[in-house]
């Protein structure tokens, strides 16, 4: 985790959906991976990137969410 993100309630799915949201925009990485489930999202309108997220049930939030993390975990680890 970086000093830029902070872990999430993940039985708090509104903040769930406000970070998946901001992932929506670009891979806080600068990585563009294609096995990330907001792959083909990041090609959709924001429009319509509001509207997918904002349709997400709580266990796709979370599963999202943790993907993102351990994603992320594995790229800052090259760094230790």
């Amino acid at each position: 985790m970086t000093g830029i993100e902070r872990k999430i309630n993940l039985n708090d799915t509104e903040a769930l959906k406000t970070r998946i949201f901001g992932l929506t925009m670009a891979c806080p990485m600068d990585d563009k991976p294609i096995d990330c489930p907001l792959h083909e999202i990041r090609l959709l309108s924001v429009e319509d990137r509001f509207d997918w997220v904002e349709n997400l049930s709580s266990e796709k939030c979370v599963e999202i969410y943790l993907f993102h993390e351990q994603c992320s975990s594995e790229k800052l680890s090259i760094y230790d």
